[in-house]
């Protein structure tokens, strides 16, 4: 018989064993009791329960007080599962540049450029974010009336001919695997293939960068909204020609197309990641503006 002490000290050597097997133990807890061949590259014992991919046996769950189990199998199963709602959410995520190569070669371009330096900055970090969390990134850009033109063209003409939108193009520079459709109107979904390539990539969630946020960015959002995607258009990713156009079209497009205005800094890929945030007003920020 052992003695009270040997006893004690065996009871806290089994009730350390299972809190190691609930906090350290990467698969979601199951709650079931599991008898059979389960039991990962083969048969286990009855009377083992199955806590993840770790068993322990019933006695050494009995030694472990129940509410002290209960809250660390909770706690665990909670994690598992929004983690799991985290990378599902992210993988039905793109984010979607709208006219960002651009030349600005037109009237008022110089207005517009003002505003797209720092807007391209902000692109920047998100798509860096954006790569390294391997969230698909689609150009939906403009032709420019250049019917015989390709997207490829158009980076190589902005990048490397004197044109006012040429320090706008090197901060949003498209990447090797970066996805691209050209639009013949204001909308990115009008007369291209995006619909389908978002299908095809199992996206219901956009998050919306460009210009001219007063037109481009905001037919795009709302043919988007239109076909039932989520949105979050960051307020410091998207520019117009005045600082006034582009808030009097974030309140509507917030207002209206349920949208998530708060910045790229406010916000962040963690916490559009986060299955807990969801789509809340911005009345401060709009003011702020």
């Amino acid at each position: 018989m052992l003695g009270c002490a040997q006893t004690e000290q065996a009871i806290k050597a089994k009730q350390a064993q299972i809190r190691s097997c609930v906090v350290n133990n990467p698969l979601p807890l199951e709650l079931d009791q599991h008898f059979g061949d389960n039991r990962p590259g083969g048969h286990h014992e009855v009377g083992e329960f199955l806590v993840g991919d770790s068993y322990v046996d019933k006695m050494a769950m009995s030694t472990t007080p129940p509410l002290i189990f209960l809250l660390l199998t909770a706690t665990r199963f909670i994690r598992s599962r929004c983690k799991k709602e985290r990378l599902d959410r992210r993988m039905n995520t793109a984010l979607l540049l709208v006219d960002v190569i651009n030349d600005l070669v037109f009237p008022e371009g110089e207005q517009l450029l003002a505003a797209a330096l720092p807007t391209a900055k902000s692109i920047n970090r998100l798509k860096a974010a954006a790569t390294r969390r391997e969230i698909p990134i689609i150009y939906a850009n403009d032709n420019f009336g250049h019917w015989r033109s390709d997207f490829r063209a158009q980076v190589e003409h902005c990048l490397h001919d004197n044109v006012p939108g040429r320090a706008v193009a090197k901060d949003v520079t498209p990447g090797q695997d970066d996805y691209f459709v050209l639009k013949p109107m204001h909308s990115g979904f009008y007369g291209t293939a995006l619909e389908l390539l978002l299908r095809h990539l199992d996206v219901r969630r956009l998050i919306l960068c460009g210009m001219a946020t007063n037109i481009c960015v905001f037919f795009t959002a709302s043919d988007a909204y239109m076909r039932g995607f989520e949105l979050w258009i960051p307020a410091d990713c998207v520019a117009a020609n005045s600082e006034q156009l582009s808030t009097e079209a974030l309140s509507v497009m917030r207002t209206v197309l349920k949208a998530d205005i708060r910045s790229s800094m406010e916000r962040g890929l963690d916490d559009w990641d986060d299955p807990t945030s969801g789509t809340v007003k911005h009345d401060r920020l709009l003011k702020e503006s």
